[in-house]
């Protein structure tokens, strides 16, 4: 018999991940005006892409990406830092890269 599966997925924009493996995800270029929470569930997640969007805000789960240490955030339409990054908690400090603000 095949063991258990406990892989958990998410879709984000037709994509599947895993939830417990990636930590790359890339979504620069792709038209963005609002990153679905979801995202949140990729908690081993390091290297987040999003410029080159229309963005103006994140979703309060960003701040559950515990393993999260640069997020690149340049060419969308934010005026402000978003909050839920002023809450992301991680070990070690938190680069966002912004050219915008």
């Amino acid at each position: 018999p095949m063991p258990y599966d406990r892989t958990e997925y998410v879709t984000i924009l037709d994509h599947r991940y895993d939830v417990t493996t990636d930590s790359l995800f890339r979504l620069a270029d792709t038209g963005l005006t609002a990153l679905p929470s979801a995202i949140g569930k990729l908690t081993y997640l390091n290297h987040l892409w999003l410029q080159h969007n229309q963005l103006t805000t994140l979703p309060p789960t960003i701040s559950q990406l515990t393993h999260l240490w640069v997020l690149y955030l340049g060419a969308n339409n934010f005026t402000t830092l978003p909050s839920a990054i002023c809450q992301h908690m991680p070990p070690w400090p938190l680069h966002v890269l912004c050219s915008a603000l």
